[in-house]
């Protein structure tokens, strides 16, 4: 299952969608958190990579990584952090190293999504 945590809809959740049947699109707060225990905790949801996009909201989104990071069990999982700009990538990555942070420096036409859309496959093949 892939978890995308964005504020609005954006390119990113489009490249998603498009590659991975069942997203599960959220707004990351906590109420989003607890869905997401709540479904492993059910057995629907084996194998996850929790996508976050820190483009929008940053402050509201280095809190919810915070509690994500302190979460033992949900902080294993892959993530990877989206929508952030270059010149901020290296802060992003300092912040929260677990993560896999990409940042788009040229045009979105010829960014290679499918390159990073098949990591995030490997890292969730990877658990099983």
């Amino acid at each position: 299952m892939i978890y995308y945590l964005t504020w609005q809809e954006d390119d990113w959740l489009d490249e998603i969608i498009d590659r991975f049947p069942g997203v599960n699109a959220l707004v990351p707060n906590g109420k989003s958190l607890q869905a997401i225990r709540q479904a492993k905790a059910a057995g629907e949801v084996t194998r996850m990579v929790i996508v976050v996009n820190v483009g929008q909201e940053p402050e509201e989104t280095k809190q919810f990584l915070d509690v994500l990071a302190a979460d033992g069990d949900l902080a294993s999982y892959p993530l990877f952090l989206v929508g952030g700009t270059p010149d901020a990538k290296s802060e992003w990555q300092a912040g929260y190293p677990q993560a896999d942070v990409v940042a788009i420096d040229c045009h979105p036409f010829e960014f290679d999504y499918d390159a990073v859309l098949s990591r995030m496959e490997r890292r969730m093949e990877e658990q099983r």
